[in-house]
Order: structure tokens, then sequence, then C-alpha cells
């Protein structure tokens, strides 16, 4: 670890409650019906490259980023600074900001009950020392082992993150957590014209529930089954639309991400489009009966976590059997809900609201979730298929319904093994009910993916944790070079 990692750790001093408090009642006096306080505060970042087996080491300064968030009638204002001192200095600008805002004919006009009410609930926040990113030396040896693999050089590039997130709020709600986020992207060029360029990205997300073994990031695994497919000759035939198809844990997390994602994370009913409409979804079969689903926090390893909305986080069945049972939900969200789902139907808040770097404004997403296992792929495997290792996801239209899904480096494997043949590139349009029809079943082990949100969030936010499991499907029309 570096030398200077101790004073990074010490020049981190938070601020006084009373200050906080007082911040956040200044807010209600002037007129604001709430008003929260978040802060990602970067101890330590580190960035790593390696290319043509030589390293470069970046070392960035620790740094803060202070939000204000008030709303006034309906009207979000936000602060952002870099300190406390200038969110002090400048919070009064929050409140005039938003009270002009209200006052304006260009925005609509609501009122504070838009959010739904939550838990007020206190999470004392506890700094674990030891607590660190892994040594330079850990990073570096897994980066030469990975080499080792190709043939032709790889280019690395490598960047990891202390961070301690801590929240308050005008409605008593306070906590913060405390982690490490860690990205690696591997990319190397090919001089096969029908060949894609290799480019993968790892993430990890460590606290001090579950601390960082760097050694048993199983990475090195993982780039493994990527190079071998890389190797074998080129696939000629017939259709893989005819073959079963195995996604890996990684490629099957990324499906649930990116195309039940946006069902899930429904934002806003639209009465006149049944897919976009929760009462027409809610109770339904969404997937084939061999999908379960959670929202389960205890994947991230704090119980106690808050979300960007200061709800605690919590364990929710989302999918049952393949039947949607609830939607992930923000406040917000879970308002306009309301007059759509069933008058009967409990609106529960999982705590998996994020905040989007741009405007700040908050969004339900898949931040922690666990897919029941099923049943060994073991003999599977022994059958012709085909091995996809990691998709790509586009939504086509905004309802959530229809996607582009892309896979690069896929593997024909035949007669157990004796015949394998290589897939570049795989791409099939599909409409999510076609797509979950044709899962057939979930394997037995699962694995920790971690992922990046698809929505616009800060760098500084913990990775998405994803239980997953390997999955097998029916073949689907699909087109392949």
């Amino acid at each position: 670890m570096p030398s200077n990692y101790s004073r990074i750790k010490k020049s981190n001093v938070m601020i006084e409650l009373d200050r906080i408090h007082l911040l956040l009642n200044k807010q209600l006096d002037e007129g604001a019906s709430f008003a929260q306080i978040k802060c990602y505060s970067v101890l330590f970042q580190r960035q790593l490259k390696w290319s043509h087996g030589r390293s470069s080491r970046l070392l960035a300064r620790p740094y803060q980023s202070w939000t204000l968030c008030t709303l006034n009638r309906g009207i979000w204002s936000i602060q952002n600074v870099h300190n406390f001192l200038e969110l002090e200095r400048y919070g009064t600008r929050s409140i005039q900001l938003s009270n002009e805002l209200s006052q304006s004919s260009y925005f609509s006009k609501s009122h504070k009950d838009l959010m739904i009410s939550k838990p007020i609930r206190q999470v004392l926040f506890q700094e674990d020392p030891n607590f660190q990113p892994p040594p330079p030396e850990e990073v570096l040896l897994q980066m030469e082992q990975i080499q080792k693999v190709f043939e032709d050089a790889l280019h690395f590039n490598y960047r990891d993150q202390l961070i301690q997130y801590h929240y308050w709020d005008s409605e008593h709600t306070r906590g913060g957590t405390q982690y490490i986020n860690i990205a690696l992207n591997l990319h190397q060029t090919t001089n096969q014209p029908d060949v894609p360029a290799f480019n993968i990205d790892l993430h990890h997300t460590a606290t001090p529930q579950q601390p960082l073994e760097f050694k048993e990031l199983q990475w090195h695994r993982d780039v493994k089954r990527f190079a071998r497919a890389i190797n074998e000759p080129i696939f000629r035939g017939p259709s893989p639309e005819d073959m079963l198809w195995i996604f890996s844990a990684r490629a099957f997390a990324k499906l649930i991400q990116g195309t039940l994602g946006p069902t899930l994370c429904l934002e806003k009913p639209d009465p006149f489009n049944e897919n976009m409409n929760p009462a027409s979804l809610i109770e339904t079969q969404l997937t084939s009966s061999v999908l379960t689903l959670y929202s389960s926090p205890e994947l991230f390893g704090d119980k106690t976590l808050l979300d960007e909305e200061g709800v605690p986080a919590r364990r929710l069945l989302l999918i049952d059997k393949g039947i949607l049972r609830n939607f992930v939900l923000t406040r917000f969200s879970a308002h306009h809900l309301s007059r759509s789902l069933p008058i009967h139907k409990e609106k529960i808040l999982a705590g998996s609201a994020r905040s989007n770097s741009y405007n700040h404004f908050h969004h339900a997403d898949l931040r922690h979730i666990e897919i029941s296992p099923g049943q060994t792929l073991e003999k599977d495997f022994r059958l012709s298929h085909l091995y996809i290792p990691d998709v790509e996801i586009d939504q086509i239209n905004a309802s959530g319904e229809s996607f582009t899904i892309t896979a690069k480096n896929c593997l024909v494997n035949k007669f157990g093994g004796m015949h394998k043949r290589h897939v570049p590139r795989l791409r099939l349009n599909v409409d999510r009910q076609t797509l979950w029809t044709n899962l057939l079943g979930c394997g037995q082990e699962q694995k920790l993916i971690y992922l990046p949100s698809l929505s616009s969030t800060k760098h500084q936010e913990s990775l998405g944790c994803f239980l997953a499991p390997m999955a097998k499907f029916r073949g689907l029309p699909c087109t392949w070079s």
C-alpha cells in the first residue's frame, strides 16, 4: 500500500451533527417540505495502466462531493459542492431557487405528499481503519497472470476507490456506509478481419462486512474462458438457433438487468400501453416458472444500508416462479403507481433508489439481486450447446419491451467437447415475452457478479450486486458471423 495512504485517511474530517441539522432546518424554515444532504468522500483513488508488459500508476488526491437537495412545492433544487463550508455558504440559494421555480409557469406544480412516507432510521456509521484497497503488488500479479493467457499483448486499465457515503435528511434519517469500488478493463486488438476486438469490463465492490480478497476474484478464470473461445476455429454453421443456449452467470445477470430491469423499475404508469401499465403486469406470468428473483441487501453485506432517498434496504420478493409480485420503487414512483396498482396491493420500498449524475433525480435500480438456483447443468454441457460468456443489451423502445442483444466470442460445443467452434459475434432482436418464455432452467452454482448501473449514476456509488447462476435457454432466431 502506498506510504501516503495513512495521510489520506487522516485528511477525512466529518462535520458536527449540529451544523448538519442547522442547515437542514434552515431549508424547512424557508418553506421547503423536504431536504437532504449527501456526502461521498473518496479517501483513496488509484489507477493502474498496463500495456505491453509495462505498468504506470496514478494516485489521485482525496476529495469530497456534497449535495443539498431541497423540495419546495413539488420543485427540486440542487446544490453540489466540494466541501461543507461551501454548502453552508450557498445553502440559502437552494431554497431561493426552488421558490422562484415554483412560481414559474414552465414547471408543473405538485405538493409534498408526492413522496410516500418512509421509516425513520438511524444507522450508526462505524469506520473500519483496517479496510483498504488491495496492495499494488497483488494487482500487478493478477495482471501478469492474465497476460500469460494471451499470445498478444493486452491493454489493462485498473481503478479502485475507497469511499465513505453519509446521508442526512429533514425527516431525521441519517446513516452511512464504507466500501471499495474496483473496475478493470481488458482490451486487445486482433489482426483477423472476421474476429472482433477482445474487450471485457470486470467490476467488484467490497465492504468491511465482506472484505476484499483480491486473489479470489476469479477474474483470471473468467478471462481464460474468453481466451479459449478466441483460439478455436471459426464456426461456419448450421444456425445456432437450433442449439441449446447456456448463458454464463455474468451474461445471465446482464440479461436480467437489461431486459427485466425496465419492467421491474417502472417509473410512471401508462394506462394506454399494457406493457407500461402496472395494473396489467402485477401478478402476471412475466417469465417461465423456473425464475425466482429477490432484492437482497444482505448481498452488500450491510442490512442497514440506506439508499439515496434515505430508505433502509430490505429483502423483497420481486418474481416468484415467473410471476411478478413487486416492483422496485422510489418514493416518487410509488406515488405514481398508487392509482394503477390494485387497491389492496401494498407498495413496498426495497431501498434501491439511485441518484442521477446530471440532475440528481432519484430513480429505481436493481442494486442487489438474488436469483434462486435450480438444478445442475452438467448434463446440458455434455450436449450440443452454444455457450455465451457475456452480452450487451440495447433497449429498442421506451416501454422496455423489445431489445437488441449482442454477444461476442461465444463457443459452440458439440459431441461432449470433441468439436468446438468460435462464434465471434451473435445478435438478435427479441421482445421480453419471447425471451423469457424460452428460459428452460437455472444452474445450481451461484456466483457474485458486480455490474454498474445502466443509468447515469455517479461514479462514487456502489456497484450493483447480482448473485446469479448460469442459465439455459432455447435457441432464438439470430444473426451470427
